[in-house]
């Protein structure tokens, strides 16, 4: 099973039900300068996603090449289900075993960090008098390496399509877990050049 990559903020949207929709950058490989990337539902045979899983695009819209031909089709296909990736705490048991999980938005883990810390130095004490090694402790690891076993949510992929950035609409802002009642900056700007120029 994949994962897919989530911030902290919208893990917790996700939990409470306010975010269904998530965007990703389309990765397009080299093609020419000439001709154009499109949404098509037509392809050639040998289409392949970026997980290079054959394709049917039947299945939903991908984007192609109007010089080249060249297909790209979405990372996730519709129905599959992919767990989500985040930042946790794990219990390294010694020995390379992991026995236990602690998600970041726990509000013990102060506790635990404190706890870890105390038992470290009590233990590195007894190792230096007995000689025996320091087994255990608690420790982050990067959400980009969390393990299918260790997810506590998983999302099941409703639709997938091409989309412009700029035509999101307010509905899918809600969706993507934007509060709408909170207010941004906008900045305008102007280029003005500097000394050297």
């Amino acid at each position: 099973m994949k994962g897919i990559l989530v911030g902290p903020n919208m893990v917790k949207a996700i939990m409470e039900g306010r975010k269904t929709v998530t965007r990703r950058l389309i990765k397009f490989p080299p093609a020419s300068r000439l001709g154009e990337w499109e949404p098509s539902t037509l392809g050639g045979e040998g289409l392949y996603d970026s997980h290079h899983r054959p394709v049917s695009v039947a299945e939903y819209p991908v984007m192609w090449h109007t010089r080249t031909g060249q297909c790209v089709a979405p990372s996730y296909r519709v129905g599959e289900t992919v767990y989500v990736k985040e930042k946790a705490l794990y219990w390294d048991g010694g020995a390379g075993g992991c026995s236990d999980v602690i998600y970041a938005d726990n509000p013990e883990i102060p506790h635990l960090l404190e706890d870890n810390n105390r038992l470290l130095m009590v233990r590195e004490q007894e190792r230096a008098i007995h000689g025996a090694d320091v087994i255990g402790k608690w420790q982050w690891r990067s959400p980009m390496s969390m393990p299918e076993w260790a997810a506590r949510t998983f999302l099941v992929i409703k639709s997938a399509r091409p989309e412009r950035l700029q035509e999101i609409t307010d509905e899918d802002a809600v969706k993507e877990g934007v509060e709408t009642r909170d207010w941004v900056w906008r900045y305008e700007f102007e280029v003005r050049p500097g000394k050297g120029a």
